[in-house]
């Protein structure tokens, strides 16, 4: 068995230069704890970008976007409320690598190519953009207070800013024993993910020292963590585990098995957040279904609500219904990063690329009790 620790609810990326590998479909686990963050994000990234889902969700301003209609787009380029598109003469072409969002409804893209953040509004309008003292910044996490940009390849250095565009900190990385694979923020600091394996709290008082924990955080609050292990054909193992914040050590409070997304085939899980309601959101990849399979959903997302069996917080197995289930289609105009982003109040927000520039819409699971359709985007 393979054990990974996925990002929580901040951001994933991957090497410049070179597409995301993806893992074998052999055994994989996935243990969630803080921070993440990847040179060569690759294990489990797409290098496609990510479209089509069910169900959209409402907008901040209240007002229901459709399947066509994005949140917001930003044209290519390097002016302001503009993000880079990089088209080398051999390799992937290449935009943001990386979308994060607030609790308070703010957004921040990582514009890699520019190497600078642009800022968003909760109703998704430009509000300025900031440089980022790296070489190669591949990792954005956020929270209403901090942002964290990480270089895992060139400069290898942890950068803390604020939304008002100060850098706070600088921090040299440790040396880790495999790639980073991810990154996310928590009221106790940023956490990296290293080999989708294991997650550490990066320990801003002791310079280029971190501290591990038993899963990936499923919030903000460091005081819950989630280690989830799943095999193709098998029922996933669910761990869950309460955070004592001064020790970083973890209590289990419940293990259980999981169905996942029924009458789908899974390869491997590919991101475990949280919901924003004490329940979880499970990311798979479909396995090839062969001829034409690129053509239709390549991801199944699968939510897990809390509350269903009388308590709060997931203690045992739920029930997966078709009103719990969001599928998300392949295209490949530029690689962007991540499939999907999974804001703190729940939303699923689905970076998309075209001529038009980098777009971002938003998907919810369907409310109506059947699988939400497939919107096919092709460039």
């Amino acid at each position: 068995m393979t054990r990974l620790r996925s990002p929580s609810a901040t951001s994933a990326g991957a090497p410049r230069g070179a597409p995301p590998e993806r893992r074998p479909s052999t055994v994989l686990a996935l243990k969630i704890a803080l921070g993440v963050c990847t040179i060569a994000a690759c294990a489990l990234a797409i290098p496609n970008m990510v479209f089509g889902a069910g169900g959209s969700a409402p907008r901040p301003d209240g007002r229901p976007p459709s399947d066509s209609s994005p949140l917001f787009t930003l044209p290519w380029g390097d002016g302001e409320g503009q993000v880079g598109l990089l088209r080398p003469i051999e390799g992937l072409t290449r935009g943001p690598e990386a979308l994060a969002a607030a609790a308070d409804g703010r957004m921040a893209v990582l514009d890699s190519v520019n190497r600078r953040i642009v800022f968003l509004d909760r109703l998704g309008e430009y509000v300025g953009t900031a440089e980022v003292p790296l070489a190669e910044p591949r990792f954005l996490a956020v929270d209403d207070e901090r942002l964290y940009v990480l270089d895992c390849h060139a400069d290898r250095l942890l950068v803390t800013m604020d939304w008002s565009e100060v850098v706070l900190a600088t921090m040299p990385l440790p040396e880790f024993p495999d790639v980073i694979t991810g990154l996310f923020a928590t009221s106790e600091g940023a956490c990296v993910e290293v080999a989708h394996d294991e997650v550490l709290l990066m320990d801003g008082a002791r310079r280029s020292s971190s501290r591990g924990l038993a899963g990936r955080p499923v919030g903000h609050a460091l005081d819950e963590v989630v280690e989830l292990a799943f095999a193709p054909g098998a029922e996933a193992r669910l761990t869950v585990y309460s955070v004592d914040k001064s020790t970083l050590t973890g209590r289990q409070r419940a293990h259980f098995a999981q169905p996942l997304a029924p009458g789908y085939e899974l390869e491997h899980v590919v991101s475990v957040d949280g919901d924003g309601n004490g329940g979880l959101i499970v990311g798979a990849r479909i396995s090839d279904r062969g001829a034409g399979a690129e053509r239709r959903a390549s991801l199944v997302l699968t939510r897990l609500a809390a509350g269903r069996n009388g308590q709060g917080g997931l203690h045992a197995p739920v029930d997966v219904g078709a009103s719990d289930v969001l599928l998300l289609a392949d295209s490949s105009y530029a690689y962007l990063g991540q499939p999907y982003v999974v804001t703190p109040d729940g939303r699923v927000l689905q970076p998309m690329g075209s001529d038009a520039g980098y777009s971002v819409f938003v998907r919810s699971f369907d409310q109506a009790g059947s699988p939400g359709r497939i919107t096919e985007v092709q460039p």
